[in-house]
């Protein structure tokens, strides 16, 4: 596996533009059926785009591949999810996560929606949409 963050910011309509998938970072850790963060190189690269972006992007939440399996959210991905919205220092209260299966090939997207019971929160699909420079 692989992966890395994603930074953009939300719009208006209450959904996530992501204006960047930043990757692994040179100390990540990449194995079959797992893979660790370089969180450094992530912190930093999160901070770039915030201030070179006039502090309006910022970390939306992880994505990562299935390189063996589809895009689906694994039982260890909804746990990452959750202890994101649950991390302060992410600011990150409803997290986006992001999957990219192999087999078959295709691209998931979720975000953790509030509840007003923390043990209800679930992950939620969201509709993807591609938009060029030129748009």
């Amino acid at each position: 596996e692989t992966g890395g963050v994603l930074v953009g910011y939300g719009d208006v309509g209450g959904g996530f533009v992501v204006t960047a998938a930043v990757g692994p970072g040179p100390n990540a850790v990449h194995e079959p059926y797992r893979f660790v963060p370089d969180h450094e190189c992530h912190e930093r690269e999160v901070a770039r785009h915030y201030h070179a972006s006039g502090r309006t992007e910022t970390y939306l939440g992880d994505w990562h591949s299935h390189p063996t399996a589809a895009a689906y959210l694994s039982p260890r991905d909804r746990k990452t999810l959750r202890g994101i919205a649950r991390e302060r220092d992410a600011r990150a209260p409803t997290p986006l996560m992001m999957v990219v299966g192999g087999k078959p090939e295709g691209i998931g997207v979720w975000v953790l929606r509030p509840h007003t019971l923390p043990w209800f929160r679930r992950p939620v699909p969201c509709r993807l949409a591609h938009y060029d420079d030129e748009d």
